[in-house]
C-alpha cells in the first residue's frame, strides 16, 4: 500500500473515531475527546511521513485548522438541554467533528506530502483552498482586477454573478 493510501486509511479511521467521540453525551467531554483524536491523527500522519511530532505544535495546528471550534462547542453545549437537546447536540457534534477531522487530516497529509514539517505549516495558505471547497463565494474584488480578461473571462465572471447574485459585496469591482 502506498504512503498516500495509508494516510487516507489513517484519516478515515480517525474520522470514524471523531464521529463516535461526538456522540459522547457529556457536554465539553465530547469536544476534548475529538481534540485528542485529531492530535492522534496528526501524530500518526507525522510518523507515516517520517516527520518528528511535537505535541505542542500539534495542539496549535488543531486550534488553527479547526476554526469551527466555536460551532463544535455550541453543538456540545446543546447537549445540556434535556430531551431534544441531547439528540440534536449529538447529531450536530458528530457531523462537525467528523468533518473537521477529515479537513485536518487532508491539510496535514498535503503539507507532509509536500515535504513540510511540524515547524513550517502556513495555516492561512492551507485554509484558503479548503474554504473554497466548502462553498465560499469566489472573490472578484480589487485583487482580481485584470485577471479576468477576454470573452472567456467575462463569461466566467457572469456565471459567478448569476450564481451568487449581483448584490454581493464580494462581487463588486
Amino acid at each position: 500500500m502506498s504512503t498516500e493510501a495509508s494516510a487516507d486509511s489513517v484519516i478515515r479511521q480517525h474520522v470514524y473515531w471523531s464521529v463516535g467521540a461526538g456522540l459522547v453525551p457529556v457536554p465539553i467531554a465530547d469536544f476534548v475527546a475529538v481534540t485528542a483524536v485529531q492530535l492522534d491523527l496528526i501524530r500518526q500522519l507525522c510518523t507515516l511521513y517520517g516527520v518528528s511530532y511535537e505535541e505542542g505544535t500539534g495542539k496549535v495546528w488543531v486550534g488553527a485548522l479547526t476554526g469551527g471550534a466555536v460551532a463544535r462547542l455550541g453543538a456540545s453545549a446543546i447537549k445540556a438541554i434535556p430531551g431534544i437537546g441531547s439528540i440534536l447536540g449529538a447529531v450536530s457534534m458528530s457531523i462537525a467533528s467528523g468533518a473537521s477531522t477529515y479537513a485536518v487530516g487532508q491539510v496535514v497529509k498535503s503539507h507532509l506530502m509536500g515535504g513540510g514539517t511540524m515547524a513550517n505549516l502556513d495555516v492561512e495558505r492551507r485554509r484558503v483552498p479548503e474554504a473554497r471547497e466548502a462553498g465560499e463565494a469566489p472573490r472578484l474584488g480589487r485583487h482580481h482586477r485584470g485577471r479576468v480578461r477576454g470573452q472567456e473571462g467575462r463569461a466566467a465572471e457572469e456565471r459567478v454573478r448569476s450564481t451568487f447574485g449581483t448584490t454581493s459585496p464580494r462581487l463588486t469591482r
